[in-house]
């Protein structure tokens, strides 16, 4: 398997992919939740560029399998209320099934709140759809991880 270590700069240049993406469509949410622990930076830059609310929502496969379920039906909820438009981000799109997870509850206020989603990585094998990614990959075609530049920070 091949590792691919990635920069604070590589991902600002896919973040602003996704920006790019969003102001071709004229699209700004009112509300950013970002999954913890890969979303927070994404999701906290994005916060400021919209200047809108960031809500980190603990959503993990690994590291203690932790999902906040009330906590996204809570701000979906909310959102309802007053028509927000919200922005689900994570860093990337890998196998698919956080965003599958994700998408099994947010799949219930599509009714009621415009739901979208980002990553700055995208895998177009995960059988998710998303609405913006920075870039795609196909891990079928080549089989790679990748390191984040959180992830090693201090090496």
């Amino acid at each position: 398997m091949k590792k691919e270590y990635l920069t604070h700069t590589q991902m600002d240049q896919y973040y602003s992919e996704v920006i790019r993406g969003m102001a071709i469509s004229r699209y700004a949410p009112n509300k950013i939740l970002a999954l913890s622990r890969g979303g927070l930076d994404f999701g906290l830059k994005l916060s400021h560029y919209f200047d809108t609310a960031i809500v980190p929502i603990t959503w993990q496969l690994r590291d203690h399998g932790e999902r906040d379920h009330n906590r996204l039906r809570e701000e979906l909820k909310e959102a309802a209320k007053y028509g927000d438009s919200v922005l689900v981000v994570d860093d990337k799109i890998d196998s698919g099934a956080t965003m599958t997870e994700i998408m099994d509850v947010t799949d219930k206020y599509e009714d009621s709140v415009n739901i979208d989603f980002a990553c700055a990585i995208y895998n177009l094998g995960s059988g998710c759809d998303v609405t913006w990614s920075g870039r795609d990959i196909n891990r079928i075609d080549e089989d790679q991880w990748f390191v984040f530049p959180w992830e090693n920070w201090w090496k």
